[in-house]
Protein backbone atom coordinates (compact mmCIF):
# COMPACT_ATOMS: atom_id res chain seq x y z
CA UNK A 1 0.00 0.00 0.00
CA UNK A 2 2.78 2.28 0.75
CA UNK A 3 4.59 1.59 -2.50
CA UNK A 4 1.38 2.65 -4.50
CA UNK A 5 1.07 5.64 -2.60
CA UNK A 6 4.66 6.36 -2.98
CA UNK A 7 4.70 5.66 -6.50
CA UNK A 8 1.52 8.01 -6.72
CA UNK A 9 3.23 10.95 -5.05
CA UNK A 10 6.00 10.64 -7.68
CA UNK A 11 3.50 10.79 -10.71
CA UNK A 12 2.10 13.55 -9.04
CA UNK A 13 5.65 15.06 -8.52
CA UNK A 14 6.45 14.59 -12.15
CA UNK A 15 3.39 15.65 -13.38
CA UNK A 16 3.49 19.29 -11.32
CA UNK A 17 7.21 20.05 -12.74
CA UNK A 18 5.59 18.66 -16.81
CA UNK A 19 2.64 21.16 -16.64
CA UNK A 20 5.17 24.16 -15.04
CA UNK A 21 8.06 23.25 -17.83
CA UNK A 22 4.83 23.57 -20.12
CA UNK A 23 4.33 26.94 -18.83
CA UNK A 24 7.88 27.94 -19.30
CA UNK A 25 8.77 29.45 -22.37
CA UNK A 26 10.61 26.94 -24.34
CA UNK A 27 14.03 28.30 -25.31
CA UNK A 28 16.71 27.28 -28.37
CA UNK A 29 20.13 27.33 -27.53
CA UNK A 30 22.15 30.76 -28.24
CA UNK A 31 21.19 32.31 -31.45
CA UNK A 32 23.74 34.05 -33.67
CA UNK A 33 24.66 37.07 -31.36
CA UNK A 34 24.34 38.83 -34.47
CA UNK A 35 20.75 38.92 -34.12
CA UNK A 36 18.83 40.79 -31.62
CA UNK A 37 15.83 39.39 -30.05
CA UNK A 38 13.33 40.05 -27.54
CA UNK A 39 10.44 38.30 -26.59
CA UNK A 40 7.51 39.41 -24.71
CA UNK A 41 5.84 36.62 -22.97
CA UNK A 42 2.43 35.78 -21.93
CA UNK A 43 0.74 38.70 -23.35
CA UNK A 44 -2.54 39.87 -24.12
CA UNK A 45 -2.43 41.24 -28.02
CA UNK A 46 -4.25 43.89 -29.49
CA UNK A 47 -3.05 43.31 -32.85
CA UNK A 48 -6.02 45.75 -34.66
CA UNK A 49 -6.86 44.26 -37.43
CA UNK A 50 -10.01 43.55 -36.32
CA UNK A 51 -11.48 44.50 -33.11
CA UNK A 52 -10.31 41.26 -30.80
CA UNK A 53 -8.07 40.68 -28.00
CA UNK A 54 -5.67 37.62 -28.28
CA UNK A 55 -5.23 35.85 -25.00
CA UNK A 56 -1.83 34.83 -23.56
CA UNK A 57 0.57 35.20 -26.18
CA UNK A 58 4.05 35.19 -26.52
CA UNK A 59 5.37 38.00 -29.39
CA UNK A 60 8.92 36.93 -30.85
CA UNK A 61 11.58 39.98 -32.40
CA UNK A 62 13.81 39.55 -34.38
CA UNK A 63 16.21 42.45 -35.41
CA UNK A 64 13.57 44.98 -35.78
CA UNK A 65 10.74 42.68 -37.07
CA UNK A 66 8.22 40.72 -35.60
CA UNK A 67 9.29 37.37 -36.09
CA UNK A 68 6.36 34.73 -34.27
CA UNK A 69 3.47 35.27 -32.51
CA UNK A 70 1.90 32.70 -30.41
CA UNK A 71 0.65 30.57 -27.36
CA UNK A 72 2.68 31.16 -24.48
CA UNK A 73 4.55 28.13 -23.94
CA UNK A 74 4.39 27.08 -27.36
CA UNK A 75 6.73 29.45 -28.87
CA UNK A 76 10.25 28.63 -28.45
CA UNK A 77 12.12 31.32 -27.01
CA UNK A 78 16.16 31.61 -27.75
CA UNK A 79 18.39 31.59 -24.94
CA UNK A 80 20.05 34.81 -25.12
CA UNK A 81 16.66 36.71 -26.03
CA UNK A 82 15.76 39.88 -23.87
CA UNK A 83 12.57 38.36 -22.19
CA UNK A 84 9.89 40.95 -21.53
CA UNK A 85 7.19 39.75 -18.54
CA UNK A 86 4.06 40.50 -20.71
CA UNK A 87 1.52 38.72 -17.97
CA UNK A 88 -1.71 40.74 -17.40
CA UNK A 89 -0.24 43.37 -19.87
CA UNK A 90 -2.09 44.56 -23.04
CA UNK A 91 0.72 44.94 -26.64
CA UNK A 92 -0.61 47.32 -29.07
CA UNK A 93 0.41 48.78 -32.41
CA UNK A 94 2.74 52.17 -31.88
CA UNK A 95 0.47 54.73 -32.88
CA UNK A 96 1.01 57.40 -35.53
CA UNK A 97 0.34 60.95 -35.29
CA UNK A 98 -0.49 62.58 -38.17
CA UNK A 99 -0.09 65.88 -38.40
CA UNK A 100 3.07 66.91 -36.73
CA UNK A 101 5.24 70.30 -36.68
CA UNK A 102 8.74 69.10 -35.34
CA UNK A 103 11.26 72.46 -34.16
CA UNK A 104 13.72 70.80 -32.27
CA UNK A 105 15.80 67.58 -32.68
CA UNK A 106 14.83 67.03 -28.83
CA UNK A 107 11.03 66.49 -29.50
CA UNK A 108 11.64 62.90 -30.93
CA UNK A 109 12.23 61.41 -27.93
CA UNK A 110 8.80 63.07 -26.32
CA UNK A 111 7.10 61.22 -29.33
CA UNK A 112 8.24 57.96 -28.49
CA UNK A 113 8.09 57.74 -24.65
CA UNK A 114 4.73 58.16 -25.03
CA UNK A 115 3.89 55.52 -27.64
CA UNK A 116 3.92 57.33 -30.94
CA UNK A 117 6.26 55.53 -33.29
CA UNK A 118 5.02 57.31 -36.43
CA UNK A 119 4.66 61.01 -36.99
CA UNK A 120 3.92 62.79 -40.05
CA UNK A 121 5.59 65.85 -40.34
CA UNK A 122 3.72 68.70 -41.93
CA UNK A 123 5.78 71.21 -42.81
CA UNK A 124 9.44 69.60 -43.66
CA UNK A 125 12.75 71.43 -44.44
CA UNK A 126 15.99 69.51 -45.49
CA UNK A 127 16.72 68.89 -41.73
CA UNK A 128 13.34 66.67 -41.48
CA UNK A 129 14.88 64.38 -44.60
CA UNK A 130 18.10 64.33 -42.21
CA UNK A 131 16.59 63.31 -39.30
CA UNK A 132 14.05 60.69 -41.35
CA UNK A 133 17.60 59.11 -42.82
CA UNK A 134 19.34 59.13 -38.84
CA UNK A 135 16.00 57.78 -37.16
CA UNK A 136 16.09 55.26 -39.99
CA UNK A 137 19.69 54.11 -39.79
CA UNK A 138 18.90 53.92 -36.05
CA UNK A 139 21.79 56.39 -35.53
CA UNK A 140 18.77 58.87 -33.49
CA UNK A 141 16.13 57.39 -31.62
CA UNK A 142 12.56 58.64 -32.83
CA UNK A 143 9.74 57.75 -34.28
CA UNK A 144 9.79 56.98 -38.27
CA UNK A 145 9.09 59.96 -40.16
CA UNK A 146 6.79 61.02 -43.19
CA UNK A 147 7.29 64.51 -44.50
CA UNK A 148 5.53 66.97 -46.67
CA UNK A 149 7.57 70.08 -48.01
CA UNK A 150 7.25 73.50 -47.84
CA UNK A 151 4.01 74.17 -47.86
CA UNK A 152 2.13 75.93 -51.06
CA UNK A 153 0.15 79.15 -50.03
CA UNK A 154 -0.89 82.02 -52.53
CA UNK A 155 0.19 85.54 -52.17
CA UNK A 156 0.52 86.95 -49.43
CA UNK A 157 1.70 83.62 -47.35
CA UNK A 158 0.30 83.46 -44.26
CA UNK A 159 3.88 82.36 -43.01
CA UNK A 160 6.86 83.69 -43.86
CA UNK A 161 8.62 81.23 -46.08
CA UNK A 162 6.18 79.69 -47.50
CA UNK A 163 5.96 78.50 -51.45
CA UNK A 164 4.07 81.00 -53.26
CA UNK A 165 2.03 79.45 -56.26
CA UNK A 166 -0.05 82.52 -57.96
CA UNK A 167 0.88 81.42 -61.93
CA UNK A 168 -0.81 78.05 -62.45
CA UNK A 169 2.16 77.52 -64.61
CA UNK A 170 4.50 77.70 -61.75
CA UNK A 171 2.85 74.31 -60.05
CA UNK A 172 4.67 71.93 -62.14
CA UNK A 173 8.15 73.13 -61.07
CA UNK A 174 7.61 73.21 -57.50
CA UNK A 175 6.04 70.00 -57.22
CA UNK A 176 9.16 68.45 -59.06
CA UNK A 177 11.38 70.43 -57.03
CA UNK A 178 9.79 68.65 -53.93
CA UNK A 179 9.04 65.18 -55.68
CA UNK A 180 13.10 65.26 -56.28
CA UNK A 181 14.26 66.36 -52.49
CA UNK A 182 12.32 63.42 -51.18
CA UNK A 183 9.60 64.66 -49.72
CA UNK A 184 6.18 62.20 -49.01
CA UNK A 185 3.40 64.80 -49.39
CA UNK A 186 2.28 68.50 -51.13
CA UNK A 187 0.73 70.59 -48.36
CA UNK A 188 -1.55 73.00 -49.71
CA UNK A 189 -3.14 76.28 -47.44
CA UNK A 190 -5.62 78.62 -46.83
CA UNK A 191 -4.24 81.48 -49.05
CA UNK A 192 -5.02 79.44 -52.74
CA UNK A 193 -7.11 80.40 -55.74
CA UNK A 194 -8.53 77.95 -58.25
CA UNK A 195 -6.19 77.78 -60.99
CA UNK A 196 -3.29 77.88 -58.76
CA UNK A 197 -4.61 74.79 -56.53
CA UNK A 198 -6.21 72.84 -59.11
CA UNK A 199 -2.57 72.80 -60.95
CA UNK A 200 -0.88 72.25 -57.89
CA UNK A 201 -3.30 68.99 -57.76
CA UNK A 202 -2.98 67.79 -61.14
CA UNK A 203 0.88 68.70 -61.21
CA UNK A 204 1.04 65.93 -57.74
CA UNK A 205 -0.64 63.46 -59.64
CA UNK A 206 1.77 63.52 -62.91
CA UNK A 207 4.49 63.16 -59.92
CA UNK A 208 2.90 60.52 -58.16
CA UNK A 209 2.63 63.03 -55.06
CA UNK A 210 -0.61 63.37 -53.07
CA UNK A 211 -1.74 66.45 -51.48
CA UNK A 212 -2.67 66.94 -47.96
CA UNK A 213 -3.97 70.11 -45.99
CA UNK A 214 -5.97 73.06 -45.66
CA UNK A 215 -9.70 73.84 -47.82
CA UNK A 216 -8.17 77.01 -49.33
CA UNK A 217 -11.07 79.48 -48.53
CA UNK A 218 -11.33 80.57 -52.59
CA UNK A 219 -11.41 77.07 -53.68
CA UNK A 220 -14.21 75.39 -50.75
CA UNK A 221 -14.73 72.03 -49.39
CA UNK A 222 -16.91 71.12 -52.65
CA UNK A 223 -14.14 71.36 -54.82
CA UNK A 224 -11.56 69.88 -52.55
CA UNK A 225 -13.85 66.78 -52.49
CA UNK A 226 -14.14 67.22 -56.74
CA UNK A 227 -10.61 67.13 -57.00
CA UNK A 228 -9.95 63.67 -54.57
CA UNK A 229 -7.16 66.27 -51.81
CA UNK A 230 -5.85 63.05 -49.99
CA UNK A 231 -6.35 64.34 -46.54
CA UNK A 232 -8.19 67.19 -45.15
CA UNK A 233 -6.77 69.06 -42.11
CA UNK A 234 -8.27 70.46 -38.82
CA UNK A 235 -12.48 69.63 -40.52
CA UNK A 236 -11.44 72.73 -42.77
CA UNK A 237 -14.18 73.73 -44.96
CA UNK A 238 -16.95 71.81 -43.08
CA UNK A 239 -18.23 74.59 -41.12
CA UNK A 240 -18.78 76.92 -44.19
CA UNK A 241 -20.55 73.98 -45.94
CA UNK A 242 -22.90 73.02 -43.64
CA UNK A 243 -23.77 76.18 -42.23
CA UNK A 244 -27.29 76.90 -41.67
CA UNK A 245 -28.78 79.15 -44.23
CA UNK A 246 -29.70 81.75 -41.58
CA UNK A 247 -26.04 81.86 -39.79
CA UNK A 248 -23.74 84.61 -40.68
CA UNK A 249 -20.87 84.44 -43.39
CA UNK A 250 -18.23 83.25 -43.43
CA UNK A 251 -18.63 80.72 -40.96
CA UNK A 252 -16.72 79.91 -37.38
CA UNK A 253 -17.04 77.14 -35.46
CA UNK A 254 -19.61 79.19 -32.79
CA UNK A 255 -21.91 79.10 -36.51
CA UNK A 256 -25.25 76.76 -36.31
CA UNK A 257 -24.71 74.25 -38.77
CA UNK A 258 -27.68 72.34 -40.68
CA UNK A 259 -27.30 68.60 -39.66
CA UNK A 260 -28.60 67.47 -43.27
CA UNK A 261 -26.00 69.35 -44.51
CA UNK A 262 -23.67 68.07 -42.33
CA UNK A 263 -24.58 64.36 -43.32
CA UNK A 264 -24.86 64.94 -47.05
CA UNK A 265 -21.35 66.43 -46.87
CA UNK A 266 -19.94 63.33 -44.91
CA UNK A 267 -21.81 60.71 -47.07
CA UNK A 268 -20.01 62.83 -49.99
CA UNK A 269 -16.44 62.96 -48.43
CA UNK A 270 -16.97 58.87 -48.31
CA UNK A 271 -17.53 58.77 -52.25
CA UNK A 272 -14.41 61.40 -52.96
CA UNK A 273 -12.23 58.55 -51.08
CA UNK A 274 -11.16 61.75 -48.88
CA UNK A 275 -10.06 61.28 -45.60
CA UNK A 276 -10.39 63.65 -42.57
CA UNK A 277 -7.27 64.59 -39.37
CA UNK A 278 -9.87 66.39 -37.69
CA UNK A 279 -6.75 67.67 -34.86
CA UNK A 280 -9.54 68.17 -32.53
CA UNK A 281 -6.97 68.74 -29.48
CA UNK A 282 -5.57 72.10 -31.02
CA UNK A 283 -8.74 73.64 -31.34
CA UNK A 284 -9.95 72.45 -27.38
CA UNK A 285 -6.23 73.87 -26.65
CA UNK A 286 -6.59 76.84 -28.20
CA UNK A 287 -9.66 77.53 -26.37
CA UNK A 288 -8.47 77.21 -22.49
CA UNK A 289 -9.02 79.41 -20.20
CA UNK A 290 -5.69 82.05 -18.07
CA UNK A 291 -6.43 79.81 -15.44
CA UNK A 292 -5.74 76.68 -17.71
CA UNK A 293 -3.11 77.94 -19.26
CA UNK A 294 -1.31 78.48 -15.65
CA UNK A 295 -2.14 75.29 -14.88
CA UNK A 296 -0.93 73.55 -17.52
CA UNK A 297 2.20 75.39 -17.06
CA UNK A 298 3.04 73.55 -13.94
CA UNK A 299 2.02 70.44 -15.25
CA UNK A 300 4.95 67.73 -15.44
CA UNK A 301 4.65 66.58 -18.74
CA UNK A 302 4.99 70.98 -19.67
CA UNK A 303 8.36 70.80 -18.09
CA UNK A 304 9.56 67.99 -20.36
CA UNK A 305 9.25 70.16 -23.48
CA UNK A 306 12.09 71.59 -25.12
CA UNK A 307 12.85 75.62 -24.66
CA UNK A 308 12.43 76.30 -28.42
CA UNK A 309 8.84 74.67 -28.11
CA UNK A 310 7.95 76.33 -24.76
CA UNK A 311 8.16 79.97 -26.77
CA UNK A 312 5.51 78.73 -28.70
CA UNK A 313 3.24 78.83 -25.67
CA UNK A 314 1.73 82.34 -24.76
CA UNK A 315 1.34 83.25 -20.83
CA UNK A 316 -1.84 84.75 -20.59
CA UNK A 317 -2.23 88.19 -20.09
CA UNK A 318 -4.61 90.58 -17.92
CA UNK A 319 -6.47 91.09 -21.02
CA UNK A 320 -6.88 87.34 -21.88
CA UNK A 321 -10.59 86.38 -21.14
CA UNK A 322 -12.25 83.20 -20.80
CA UNK A 323 -14.27 81.94 -23.77
CA UNK A 324 -18.16 82.30 -22.40
CA UNK A 325 -19.16 78.58 -21.91
CA UNK A 326 -21.81 78.44 -23.75
CA UNK A 327 -19.56 79.41 -26.98
CA UNK A 328 -16.81 76.68 -26.00
CA UNK A 329 -19.41 74.13 -25.48
CA UNK A 330 -21.06 75.10 -28.59
CA UNK A 331 -17.74 75.05 -30.81
CA UNK A 332 -17.11 71.31 -29.22
CA UNK A 333 -20.57 70.42 -30.47
CA UNK A 334 -20.68 71.45 -34.14
CA UNK A 335 -16.89 69.73 -34.20
CA UNK A 336 -18.20 66.40 -32.43
CA UNK A 337 -20.89 66.52 -34.72
CA UNK A 338 -19.19 66.70 -37.90
CA UNK A 339 -16.94 63.73 -36.75
CA UNK A 340 -19.31 61.64 -35.90
CA UNK A 341 -21.20 62.16 -39.42
CA UNK A 342 -18.04 61.08 -40.84
CA UNK A 343 -17.23 58.33 -38.80
CA UNK A 344 -21.18 56.87 -39.57
CA UNK A 345 -20.56 57.42 -43.31
CA UNK A 346 -17.42 55.32 -43.37
CA UNK A 347 -15.58 58.45 -44.40
CA UNK A 348 -11.78 57.38 -43.18
CA UNK A 349 -10.29 59.39 -39.97
CA UNK A 350 -6.64 59.80 -39.17
CA UNK A 351 -5.08 60.24 -35.91
CA UNK A 352 -3.29 63.93 -35.77
CA UNK A 353 -2.77 66.95 -33.41
CA UNK A 354 -1.27 69.82 -34.77
CA UNK A 355 1.87 69.78 -32.56
CA UNK A 356 3.97 73.03 -32.81
CA UNK A 357 1.09 74.67 -31.35
CA UNK A 358 0.58 76.43 -28.00
CA UNK A 359 -0.13 74.24 -25.06
CA UNK A 360 0.61 71.42 -27.25
CA UNK A 361 3.02 68.06 -26.00
CA UNK A 362 4.42 65.86 -28.61
CA UNK A 363 3.34 62.69 -27.80
CA UNK A 364 0.98 63.49 -25.00
CA UNK A 365 -1.35 65.31 -27.09
CA UNK A 366 -2.36 61.55 -29.31
CA UNK A 367 -3.45 60.45 -25.90
CA UNK A 368 -5.61 63.62 -25.59
CA UNK A 369 -7.06 63.12 -29.02
CA UNK A 370 -7.54 59.57 -28.91
CA UNK A 371 -9.69 60.63 -25.82
CA UNK A 372 -11.79 63.61 -27.81
CA UNK A 373 -12.34 61.63 -30.98
CA UNK A 374 -14.08 58.99 -28.26
CA UNK A 375 -15.42 61.90 -26.55
CA UNK A 376 -17.50 62.24 -30.22
CA UNK A 377 -18.59 59.02 -30.48
CA UNK A 378 -16.27 56.74 -31.82
CA UNK A 379 -15.33 53.37 -29.93
CA UNK A 380 -12.05 53.16 -28.15
CA UNK A 381 -11.40 50.34 -30.61
CA UNK A 382 -12.43 53.02 -33.54
CA UNK A 383 -9.96 55.92 -32.19
CA UNK A 384 -7.18 53.64 -31.81
CA UNK A 385 -7.37 52.34 -35.18
CA UNK A 386 -6.90 56.26 -36.59
CA UNK A 387 -3.87 55.84 -35.24
CA UNK A 388 -2.38 52.22 -36.39
CA UNK A 389 -4.02 50.80 -39.19
CA UNK A 390 -5.93 53.33 -40.71
CA UNK A 391 -2.86 55.72 -40.35
CA UNK A 392 -0.76 52.97 -42.28
CA UNK A 393 -3.54 52.11 -44.71
CA UNK A 394 -3.40 55.51 -45.35
CA UNK A 395 0.25 56.29 -46.02
CA UNK A 396 0.27 53.40 -48.29
CA UNK A 397 2.52 50.74 -45.25
CA UNK A 398 -0.18 48.70 -43.73
CA UNK A 399 2.29 45.88 -44.47
CA UNK A 400 5.35 47.65 -42.59
CA UNK A 401 3.36 48.72 -39.72
CA UNK A 402 0.20 49.43 -38.15
CA UNK A 403 -0.93 46.00 -36.94
CA UNK A 404 1.17 43.54 -34.84
CA UNK A 405 1.75 40.75 -36.81
CA UNK A 406 4.35 38.27 -38.06
CA UNK A 407 7.22 40.34 -40.42
CA UNK A 408 5.12 43.65 -39.32
CA UNK A 409 7.93 46.61 -37.77
CA UNK A 410 8.02 45.80 -34.12
CA UNK A 411 6.99 48.92 -32.89
CA UNK A 412 4.60 48.57 -30.05
CA UNK A 413 3.63 49.80 -26.74
CA UNK A 414 2.88 47.54 -23.61
CA UNK A 415 0.20 49.07 -21.37
CA UNK A 416 -1.17 47.84 -17.94
CA UNK A 417 -5.14 47.84 -18.72
CA UNK A 418 -6.98 47.26 -21.75
CA UNK A 419 -7.57 50.57 -23.91
CA UNK A 420 -10.21 48.73 -26.08
CA UNK A 421 -12.36 49.08 -22.69
CA UNK A 422 -11.30 52.37 -21.41
CA UNK A 423 -9.03 54.74 -24.00
CA UNK A 424 -7.91 56.45 -20.80
CA UNK A 425 -5.33 52.90 -20.49
CA UNK A 426 -3.25 54.45 -23.20
CA UNK A 427 -1.58 56.26 -20.67
CA UNK A 428 -0.40 53.01 -18.75
CA UNK A 429 2.67 52.65 -20.55
CA UNK A 430 5.09 50.14 -18.99
CA UNK A 431 7.13 49.76 -21.93
CA UNK A 432 7.77 50.88 -25.63
CA UNK A 433 9.28 48.95 -28.59
CA UNK A 434 10.54 51.25 -31.47
CA UNK A 435 12.06 49.02 -34.25
CA UNK A 436 12.45 46.14 -32.22
CA UNK A 437 14.37 48.58 -29.41
CA UNK A 438 12.80 47.53 -26.09
CA UNK A 439 12.68 50.77 -23.74
CA UNK A 440 11.12 49.73 -20.21
CA UNK A 441 9.07 53.06 -18.98
CA UNK A 442 11.94 53.05 -16.20
CA UNK A 443 14.68 53.91 -19.02
CA UNK A 444 12.06 56.31 -20.72
CA UNK A 445 11.47 57.86 -17.59
CA UNK A 446 15.63 58.34 -17.37
CA UNK A 447 16.34 59.53 -20.37
CA UNK A 448 13.82 62.51 -20.34
CA UNK A 449 15.02 63.27 -17.13
CA UNK A 450 18.59 63.14 -18.65
CA UNK A 451 17.38 65.49 -21.83
CA UNK A 452 15.51 68.22 -19.67
CA UNK A 453 19.07 68.33 -17.65
CA UNK A 454 20.79 69.62 -21.22
CA UNK A 455 17.81 72.15 -21.82
CA UNK A 456 19.08 76.11 -20.94
CA UNK A 457 17.71 77.72 -17.73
Amino acid sequence: MKSVLARCLVFLYLFVIALAITAMPHRYPDEPSTDKITAITDVNVIPMDRNRVMSHQTVLVRNGRISEIGAFGKVIVPRNAIIVEGSGKFLVPGLADMHTHVFANAEYLLYVAQGVTTIRNMWGFPSDLGWRTKIANGEKLGPTIYTAGNIFDGDPPHLRGMTVIVDPADADKAVKVQKDGGYDFIKVYTGLKVPAYDAIVDAAAKHDMRVVGHVPTAVGLEHVLAKKQASIEHLMGYPEAARDADAPSPATWTSDLDAKKVRVLARETQAAGVWNCPTLVVNMKLELSPNEVEAFFKSPEFQLVPPTLKRMSPAPTQDDKPIEPGLRSQRENNRNEIVKALRDAGARLLLGTDTGNPYLVPGVSAHEELALLVNAGLSPYEALRTGTSDAAEFLGALNDFGTIAVGKRADMILLDANPLKNIASINLISGVMVRGRWLPETELTRMLKDQQATYPH
